[in-house]
This record gives C-alpha cells, structure tokens and sequence, in this order.
C-alpha cells in the first residue's frame, strides 16, 4: 500500500504523464476488449451502467448511449477541470474511463467528492480516489508543517541570542517529515536557512569567546593591579610604572565593543593614568641633583608635568598608594640629605653620620638578624600583622642607630616589605570587595523588607521570617570576620551595613516581639488553668473507713478536660518563655499526681472486678468439642451484661483498657449465643445452598441465546437437566413454584437452540449460493482479468461451509475438472431428483420429466433395483456432484440456484447434510 501512495503521489502533477498520449491508449484498450470479450462487452457495459444511469438526471442516459471512440475525446477535453472530469467519471458507464478521470483529478475537494460518490460501488475507483486524496491530504498537512518550522527558523535568524536546542528541535522536527512528501523548494530554503543560522551562530560564539578571553585577562589584570602598582611604588623604578601603564593600555585598545565590558574598560583607563602619574614621579625621584642643590618636595598632585598624554587631570590616589608614596619620596629624600648634606655645624653633621655595614657591632647584627627571621615565619604563616610590627622594629632600630643593613641582610629585608605591601594590598583590595558584597546584599535585604512591608508596591512577595533573620545574622557575622582579618572599614560603609540591616530586621524584630507576647499570654492561660484545676476537690482529702465513695467518674472527667485544655496550648517548650519552663512543670506534675494516683488506683480495683466478669462469662460457655451451651447460660449472661455496664458507667477505665477488657468480655457471651444459634443456623445455610444451587441453574437456562455456539447450548441443557434430578431438599412452600419456572426456562432453552440451529442451516446455505455464485463468475471471467483479485477477496469473506459442500466447491473454484464430468442429460435428470427430493413444484417445462422419474423409480422398486445407495445420503451425493459441475448453462445456473433456496428454506440436515457441519 505504502508503494502505491507513493505511485501515486509521485503522478500527482496536473497534466499527468501518462495521459501525454491517452488517444492512442485509449484506442488500443478499446479494441483489445472488443476482440477478446466480442459476446460480454456490451451486456457488462449495460450492466455497469445500470447504478449510473439510475442515478444521473434523466439526460444522463442520453449520454450513456455515446459511442465508445467518444469517450476518449470527452476526457481529453476535460483535462484540468476537476469539475468535468467528476462528471464524466460519475456518467461513463466504462471502468477504464473512471480509473482515467478519477486519476487527472488534482484538486483536494474533488478527490474527496470523488471518494464519497464512489464508496458504495466501483470498489476499484473508490479505491483509486481514496488513495489520491489521502496523498493530497497528507501533502497538504507536510507542506504546513514544513512552512511553520521555516517560519520558526527565520525567527531565530532575527533573535539576538539563539538557543541550540530550539536549532536541535527544529531540525529534529525538518528530519521526522516524509522526505517524500517534502517539495524541492522548502527543502532547499530550509539548507539555506539552517548554513546561514549555523553561519551565524558560529561568528556569536566566537565574539562571545573573544569577549570573555578578555574580560578573563582584564579582570586577572586588575586582580594584581594593586600589588603591582604597589611593589612600583614602593621599590620599582619608572620603567616598571611605564610597563603598567603598557600593558593596561594594551589591554584598553583590545576590547571588544561590548556593552559588558565598559565597566573593565574604565577601571583600565583609571589604571593607565595611573601609571602615567607615577612614572612620572618616579622619573622625578630618579633624576640627579646638580651639585649643592637642595632635594624639592615632590608633590603629588601638582608637579609641573601634565598626568596623561590627553591632558587628563592625574586621578586620586588611594590612601595606600598616597602613603607609599609617601615613604618612598621620604626615604629619596633622606638618601639625597646623606648625599649632599646642607652646611651644618660640626656636631650635627657628625649626628647624621650613617654607621657603615662593616662597623655595626654583632649585637646589633644579631637583633636585625633575629627581626627578619621573626618576620619571614610570620610571612609563612600569614600573619601580615605581625610581619608589619616586626618590620617596623627592624626600620626603627635602624633609624635610632643610624646603621646601614648589610647587602645581604638589605635584599632580604627589601623582599620582606616588598610581598607584605603586595599581600596587604591584595588583601585590602579583596576586603573592599567582600564588604561591598555585603553591603549590597544588606542593601537587597532592606529593599526587600520594604517591598514586603507594602502590599501595593509591584512584584511585593512574602518574606519567610526565619530564613531573613538568618541571613542577617550571617552578614553581620562576615563583616565581624573582616573585621579580624585586618581589613577594617571606614565609617561610611559600616553606617550604610548598619543602617541597612537594622532596616531589613524590622520584621523580624516585629516578629520576636508579638512571639514573647504570645508566649506571655499562653503561661497566663496556662497558669490560669491551673488554679481551676487545683480548686477541684481532693478525692482522698478526709476519707474515712465509713464515708462514700468518690465520684470517680467526674474525677477522671475533669482530668481528662483538664488535659485537653493543655494540649490545646501546644508544647510547653515552644509557648511558654523559657524562664518559666521549670516552674510550670513542676506545679503541673504535683497537680496531675493529686488527681491521677488516686484515680489509677480506683481503676486498678475496678479492672479486677471486670476480670471476674469475664472468668464468669467464659465459664458459661460450652465445653471444646461438645457444641451445647448449659441450659440457663442465655439469662446468667444478660445478668452479666447488666454488671458490666454498671460497673461502666461508675468508673471508666482508660481507652485501652476498657476496649481490651470489653472485647474480650463480649468474645466470652459471642460464644455463648452462637453455640445457641449454631445448629439452626446450618439448617437454614444448607437449604439456602439447595435453593441457590436452583437459582443458578435458572439463570443459565435464562442467559442462552441464539448467538450462543449450538454445541454450548446443547451441553448446558444437558447439564441442567442432569443437576436439577439430584435430590435435595429446598425450604417449605418453594418446591413448587421452582419446578414450574424450571419447565417454563426448559422449554425457552429448547427454542433458544432450535433458532440456533436454523439461523446456522441459513447461514450456510447463504454461503454455499454465495460460493456457487462466485465460481461461476470466475468460470465465466477470462484468463488474467483484473476481476479475479477482487473475485478471490470475495471468496475470502465468505464463512467456512460443511466440509463436503467446501471440499467440492475448492476443487471448483480451482478449476479442476472433476474425475467424470456429468452430460448434459445427466446434469438435467439431477437437478430433476433434487428438486423432488427437496419437494419444490415442478414447472410447466418439467412436469412431463416428473412424470417420467416417478414411473422409472416406481419401476426400479416393483423389479427390486433399488440402488445401493438410497435416502439422504444418494441426495448428498446427487447435491455434492452439482457443487462439483462447472460450466452449466443459464437454465442449469438458474435451476440450481432455485434448490439452493430451497434448501435453505427446508428444515435443518435436509439432502442429508448434517446441521452442525462445518
């Protein structure tokens, strides 16, 4: 089927290719049926034309009558209207030219008016039209499908940012259509539009690469930047300032144009002008003096030179790098007063006299020794604070000494300063980001508060109080943590983190609050609750030997009342302040004990006296084995009952006691009764089971019916009927009306499967004339014509028949010339001896060999030559070798066909066919 759709669907295009040339076809398939069927052309022809003529207009038959070499130039005139070539397929009376017109239909609505005008006949253009218009359909449904995900791709040309998996479901979807149903042109746009999104998509993925690749090395820049700038500041030269400045601008002309990078764009240029700045100053402290000149201040804001080369102004300094400079300007100039010293007296000359490394005494060596040391193991272990007090004890010994450190002892303690003033910077440069970090998510915290705290502002969502307070709690304990590390914050950021947290723990503050109020309120009532329940009265306060018995049961109801009140209040530990926790349960456990010791006592005596009761009502029950219950065992047990519902209603035990003791009490006088009631009780239950046993075989009398196979009914009948003989005994007043009901079904059941019986008789009858029907079709149809599959699909459809009426008709049906072919004659005498048998009248032309076979077969009984073979088997015989004869004429058809009717009218097994055969 799949290939045919595809025949077709490949053959759609509207001048079809194989009417280029349909004169000349059309001619040849004319005489080709003129010369092979000269006898059966015309009476088909008629025959095909009959439903059509009968439903065309009454012109319509006028057309019909056309001559055959008209047909083809009707159809080549009506190519590429649908509309006349659904007229003419729905007036021609010939098979060819409806297969012709149905197959240059192009149009979907006349297919499928095409496919409805010919479903209830001429099953092979039904066919023809259905196939084409569920081809145009699924074309149809193909080519919307393939314009959406064009449509889809386009849209994702246009978009700025393109997700891979709608790419990967859109051409998911493209692959999953019917290659064969898809046109050249959608298929060759969708290549276009997938090379130029891949296009695409490849030069965004590489500009987002170079983009982050960037901002990678620009932020890893500005990571060191402090440290670096810093060690320059300090100990590097001009040309190391210059460097800086280099790289920073390198990495400035290399940004890609985007709008994420402006940030790190400004942050760079902030950076090369501040290499400019100090290159510049370093260059200055770099230069010589001339002779006997006085050190100049270096300022640092104005120096006589422009910051940047655009003119800038130079950009403020950090107070870090502000300080540094500082020191190393200080210590340019004490080396440039050691160098040129100002006139002087004597004395203060020889004051500022520097003591050279080779004098320095070995105590002194030995201190600036242990000091480098101490602060080399502070560095290793990264205690920048104590690196710092060491180094500045170090400096201070040096300046109260006026010693020079030796070459070695000066590299080490230049390294030392040079790496705390690169972890200081780093560390308060990641400082300042970590409390900007909490600065801003403090921030967040308070604006959320707010909107939280208006209902009317937009996007207002609840806050979940506990996990607010947390994070509080967790931003101050990390600003705390700063704190420790060294990095400590000016005023401004602290006040802003303060001020915003404060703002952001309103709610939180609320919530505490209304909580210690709740708890306050719950020990009132608790408290409350207490001195009503200490007022109640004490059940053993002045009990004597002669006084009454408490009223436990209102005892154990106020208990009970009590604790449920409690319970309400919810768990101590979360409602009550945590002060007053002990207290209160303290006073609650002498208060309970007041009432309940005493009261477990009471029901601890009336738990035995329960026990008692059921010792009592377990001994009235029979012994095991003898299934009698004592003749006064019904009373002494309601007497019992009566106790027990006494001893109830004075003091109730607790809930699972009570219902342990009362199960078991009630288990003891269950036994007691149902011993009583047990042997009528299995009287009752076997009748019960007599009777249903009854009803059931009712009810399967009453389910038969005829749709039921023959052989299950025939069995269930049986069945019944052997079961309701078994003698058994029903409940009084019912026997009657259950046999008259059983006869009544009985009777229905015997319909029920005579009906079967026939209805299958028919049934098979209608098959045989079916099958007969056929073979002769077939006999009549020539060799290779394209009716013998529909012939054979005919046959298929047909019910299997009695096994002799199938094995004759297969052996016609597949053309076998049966071993001794009847004449004529024979064929005629046969169907003269069916037709008696069977009793059908006799017509006119008949009647005489009627005559005749009642003459010869009275004849043959007076001298005694009565056949071997006689009854209904000679008259299956006789059916069988009709069934068998192939290429009877019309008179023979008809006549055969009439026994064949008469069959089925005659009652079921007639000519000696068993009737449930097959």
């Amino acid at each position: 089927m799949r290939g045919l759709r595809g025949g077709h669907i490949a053959a759609r295009a509207p001048a079809l290719t194989c009417f280029l040339d349909l004169d000349p076809m059309l001619s040849w398939l004319f005489k080709k049926r003129d010369a092979t069927h000269p006898t059966t052309t015309a009476p088909a022809a008629a025959h095909t034309a009959k439903p059509a003529a009968a439903k065309a207009p009454p012109k319509a038959a006028k057309v019909a009558d056309l001559p055959l070499a008209d047909w083809s130039a009707s159809l080549l005139a009506a190519q590429g209207e649908d509309a006349a070539l659904l007229r003419l397929a729905q007036t021609t009376p010939l098979l060819e030219i409806k297969l012709a017109a149905v197959a240059a239909l192009t149009g979907e609505n006349a297919l499928k008016q095409a496919e409805r005008e010919f479903r209830s006949h001429d099953r092979k253009v039904h066919r023809l039209a259905k196939q084409r218009w569920e081809a145009s359909v699924a074309q149809r449904t193909v080519r919307l499908q393939a314009q959406g995900l064009l449509q889809r791709m386009r849209a994702l040309l246009g978009e700025a940012d393109v997700p891979v998996n709608h790419v990967v479901a859109l051409e998911r979807d493209w692959d999953a259509l019917p290659a064969e149903l898809l046109e050249p042109g959608p298929c060759a746009e969708f290549a276009e539009l997938r090379t130029r999104l891949a296009s695409v998509m490849r030069e965004r993925g590489d500009a987002q690469q170079r983009v982050q690749r960037w901002a990678t090395d620009a932020k890893r820049f500005m990571l060191d930047w402090p440290a670096a700038i810093n060690t320059a500041t300090q100990h590097g030269s001009a040309q190391d300032a210059a460097l800086l400045g280099q790289a920073a601008a390198a990495l400035q002309q290399s940004r890609p144009s985007q709008p994420s990078t402006v940030a790190l764009d400004v942050a760079l240029a902030q950076a090369q002008l501040t290499a400019q700045w100090l290159c510049a100053r370093l260059a200055q402290l770099e230069a010589p003096l001339p002779g006997g000149a006085e050190p100049a201040p270096v300022d640092a804001q104005h120096t006589g030179e422009p910051a940047s080369a655009d003119g800038a102004q130079p950009p403020v300094l950090s107070a870090e790098l502000q300080q540094l400079f500082d020191q190393r300007h200080e210590r340019w100039r004490r080396a440039q007063e050691s160098v040129h010293p100002a006139p002087a007296a004597p004395e203060a000359a020889t004051a500022r006299h520097h003591m050279p490394a080779a004098d320095m005494p070995a105590p002194l060596r030995l201190r600036l020794e242990t000091l480098l040391q101490q602060a080399e193991a502070a560095l290793a272990q990264g205690q920048l604070g104590e690196v710092q007090r060491h180094l500045q004890a170090l400096d201070g010994a040096l300046a109260k000494t006026r010693a020079v450190l030796p070459e070695a002892l000066r590299a080490r303690h230049q390294a030392l300063w040079a790496e705390r003033d690169r972890l200081t910077g780093w560390q308060q440069w990641g400082g300042a980001l970590a409390r900007d970090e909490l600065l801003a998510q403090a921030e967040a915290l308070a604006r959320r508060t707010l909107a939280a705290a208006d209902p009317a502002a937009p996007n207002a969502a609840k806050l979940n109080l506990q996990s607010h307070g947390q994070s509080i709690h967790e931003l101050r304990l990390r600003w705390k943590e700063l704190d420790h590390q060294g990095s400590v914050a000016s005023a401004e950021p602290w006040q802003r983190f303060d001020t915003a947290l404060t703002a952001a723990h309103e709610p939180v503050a609320a919530q505490h609050a209304a909580q210690k109020a709740a708890r306050q309120a719950n020990l009132l009532a608790r408290e409350a609750l207490l001195v009503e329940f200490e007022a109640q009265a004490d059940p053993q306060a002045g009990a004597q030997p002669g006084d009454a018995t408490p009223d436990w049961r209102e005892h154990a109801r106020g208990l009970e009342q009590f604790r449920t009140a409690w319970r309400k209040l919810g768990p101590l530990e979360h409602t009550v302040p945590a002060a007053a926790r002990t207290p209160l349960q303290q006073r609650l456990s002498l208060a309970v004990a007041r009432i309940e010791l005493p009261l477990q006592q009471a029901q601890g005596l009336a738990a035995a006296q329960r026990e008692q009761l059921i010792a009592r009502a377990e001994a009235l029950a029979p012994p095991s084995g003898t299934g009698r219950a004592m003749p006064d065992a019904g009373r002494q047990v309601r007497e019992l009952q009566a106790d027990w519902q006494d001893h109830a209603r004075r003091l109730p035990l607790p809930r699972g006691v009570e219902a342990a003791l009362w199960a078991r009490f009630k288990a003891a006088t269950d036994t007691v009764f149902a011993q009583r009631d047990a042997a009528h009780a299995a009287r009752e239950a076997e009748l019960a089971s007599h009777l249903a046993a009854r009803e059931t075989l009712l009810a399967q009398l009453s389910s038969l019916d005829a749709a039921a196979p023959l052989a299950d009914i025939e069995r269930t009948l049986a069945q019944v009927d052997r079961a309701w003989r078994q003698e058994g005994e029903l409940p009084r007043g019912s026997g009657d009306k259950l046999e008259a009901r059983f006869r009544a079904a009985r009777a229905a059941a015997a319909d029920v499967l005579n009906a079967g019986v026939r209805l299958r008789w028919q049934a098979q009858c209608d098959s045989l004339a079916a099958k007969v029907a056929l073979c002769e079709e077939r006999e009549d149809a020539a060799a290779g014509d394209a009716e013998a599959a529909s012939l054979h699909e005919r046959w298929a459809e047909h019910s299997a028949l009695p096994a002799p009426w199938q094995q004759a008709l297969v052996q016609r049906w597949a053309q076998a010339a049966p071993a001794c072919m009847l004449a004529a004659a024979d064929v005629n005498d046969m169907l003269l001896r069916l037709e008696a048998a069977l009793g059908m009248p006799a017509s006119p032309e008949s009647q005489a060999a009627r005559h005749n076979l009642k003459l010869r077969a009275l004849k043959d009984a007076m001298e005694g030559r009565t056949p071997a073979q006689t009854g209904p088997a000679q008259q299956a015989d006789w059916l069988l070798a009709m069934l068998r004869q192939p290429g009877l004429d019309a008179p023979q058809r008809v006549r055969l066909h009439a026994v064949l009717a008469a069959l089925r009218a005659a009652p079921a097994g007639a000519l000696g066919t068993p009737a449930h055969a097959g």
